[in-house]
């Protein structure tokens, strides 16, 4: 476990970063274009669209979901990272929680 830590902190410092980065972008391009914010939730293709057309509300969008997919990439590291270091316990329940967050976002729910 001990040797995972830096791995951990590369991801999700790599992740808070990025969002970060995305979400002061989006805001800046938001504010000197005047953009509008959208009122519904856009689909995950137009928010990629969006962001690479460097539209400010899609920034705003993706560095969100940037955001809220760290710590889900975390628990991937960790059952990874323990399964491959023969942690079978450990690496399954990580698995086991991966996959009901997966599958939650998947079918939308929570």
């Amino acid at each position: 476990a001990h040797a995972l830590r830096p791995i951990i902190h590369h991801t999700l410092r790599t992740g808070v970063v990025a969002s970060g980065v995305l979400l002061a972008a989006g805001l800046l391009l938001t504010a000197v274009c005047a953009s509008t914010l959208p009122t519904d939730v856009p689909a995950f293709g137009d928010v990629l669209r969006g962001a690479l057309r460097w539209d400010g509300p899609s920034l705003l969008a993706l560095g969100l979901l940037v955001l809220m997919a760290t710590p889900v990439a975390r628990v991937a590291v960790l059952a990874a990272g323990w399964l491959w270091t023969g942690d079978r316990r450990f690496g399954l329940v990580a698995a086991a929680v991966l996959a009901i967050l997966l599958g939650s976002v998947a079918l939308g729910v929570g």
